[in-house]
C-alpha cells in the first residue's frame, strides 16, 4: 500500500471563507522562489502531489474543489467537513454524494486524515477519556489498555453497536461503511 499525503485542516478565514490551513513556508517558497503557478503547471507532478501543494498554499474548498487533479473522493471528503465548520453544501443531490463517498479512493483519502490524540475528551470537549484516534467529520475512537490482552486494543462505539479488535484497519473499514458514508452522503 502506498503512503498517501494527509488532508491539511480547514480553518475559516477572516471573510468566513473555509479554506485549508496555509503552510507559511510552501506560500514564501511560492511567492518568492522563482516559480508561479503557471510554471509548476507544466512540469511533471503527480496528481496526489498537486492536491497537496493545492492545500499547503491555501486554497478555498470551493477553488480546490474546481480544480482538474483533484479526485472526487478528496473534494467530498473536504466538502464534509467543511460542512461541520458550517460551509453549504454545493452538492445538493444525495445520489451524487454517495457517489462520491464510493468513489476509488475515498476510504483511503478519510483514512489518512487519522491523528493520534492523548485524550478523546478534549476532542469531545469533556474530561480526560484517554487516547484514541480522531478522523475528519470529528470522527473518534479510543485505545483501551486490557491487563489480560496485548497491546493496542481499539475499541468503536456506533450507536448501539461496539466493537473491539486489535486490526485498526478493520475497525477503520467498519467505521466508514457503517457512518462515515452515510455523513458524507447527508
Amino acid at each position: 500500500m502506498t503512503a498517501r499525503h494527509p488532508m491539511q485542516p480547514l480553518v475559516k478565514d477572516k471573510a468566513g471563507t473555509i479554506r485549508f490551513k496555509e503552510n507559511a513556508i510552501v506560500v514564501h517558497l511560492l511567492d518568492h522562489g522563482g516559480f508561479d503557478m503557471n510554471k509548476l503547471a507544466v512540469l511533471k507532478f503527480s496528481r496526489e502531489d498537486r492536491e497537496q501543494f493545492a492545500q499547503l498554499i491555501g486554497y478555498s474548498v470551493d477553488g480546490f474543489s474546481e480544480l482538474s487533479y483533484v479526485h472526487p473522493s478528496t473534494s467530498a471528503l473536504a466538502y464534509a467537513i467543511a460542512k461541520k465548520l458550517g460551509q453549504d453544501d454545493p452538492i445538493k443531490d444525495a445520489d451524487e454524494r454517495r457517489a462520491f463517498a464510493d468513489a476509488e479512493g475515498a476510504f483511503a483519502e478519510w483514512q489518512a486524515t487519522r491523528r493520534h490524540v492523548e485524550s478523546i475528551g478534549d476532542e469531545l470537549s469533556g474530561g480526560d477519556e484517554g487516547a484514541g484516534f480522531v478522523y475528519s467529520c470529528g470522527f473518534i475512537m479510543d485505545t483501551v489498555n486490557l491487563t489480560d490482552q496485548p497491546l493496542p486494543r481499539y475499541h468503536l462505539i456506533i450507536e448501539r453497536s461496539e466493537w473491539l479488535d486489535d486490526d485498526l484497519a478493520k475497525l477503520e473499514r467498519i467505521l466508514w461503511d457503517e457512518w462515515v458514508k452515510d455523513e458524507i452522503a447527508d
